[in-house]
C-alpha cells in the first residue's frame, strides 16, 4: 500500500530550509578582526580576501563581522561616555560636599 501526502498536508517546518549553524569564532579570530576593524572600518577587496584567508574564514564571514561590528562599537562607546559622565557628576558632587563641610567647620570656629 502506498501513501501519498499532498504538500498542503505537510507541516510547514518540513518545507523550510534547515537553519544554518552559527559560526563560533575563536578568540584569536575575534581579536584579529577587532584589530582590523580599529584600523579600517571598511575592509574591501584584496584586504578582505587576505584577512579571510589568514583567519580561515570565508569573505562573507569577514564582511558580516565588519558590517555588524559598528553597532556594537557604537553601543560600547555610548556606554563608556555615560560611565564617564556619571563619574564626572560624582566627582563634582563629592567636591561640593567637601566644600560644604569645610565651610561649616570654618563658620563654627
Amino acid at each position: 500500500m502506498l501513501f501519498v501526502l499532498r504538500v498542503t498536508e505537510l507541516p510547514l517546518y518540513s518545507l523550510r530550509k534547515p537553519k544554518r549553524v552559527r559560526t563560533a569564532f575563536s578568540p584569536a579570530q575575534l581579536l584579529h578582526l577587532e584589530r582590523a576593524f580599529e584600523q579600517n572600518r571598511y575592509v574591501v577587496g584584496q584586504e578582505r580576501r587576505q584577512l579571510a584567508a589568514s583567519l580561515n574564514l570565508s569573505e562573507t564571514q569577514v564582511t558580516t563581522v565588519m558590517l555588524t561590528r559598528p553597532a556594537g562599537h557604537e553601543a560600547k562607546a555610548e556606554a563608556e561616555a555615560r560611565k564617564s559622565e556619571a563619574e564626572d557628576e560624582a566627582e563634582v558632587q563629592f567636591f561640593f560636599e567637601v566644600e560644604a563641610r569645610h565651610v561649616r567647620t570654618t563658620q563654627c570656629v
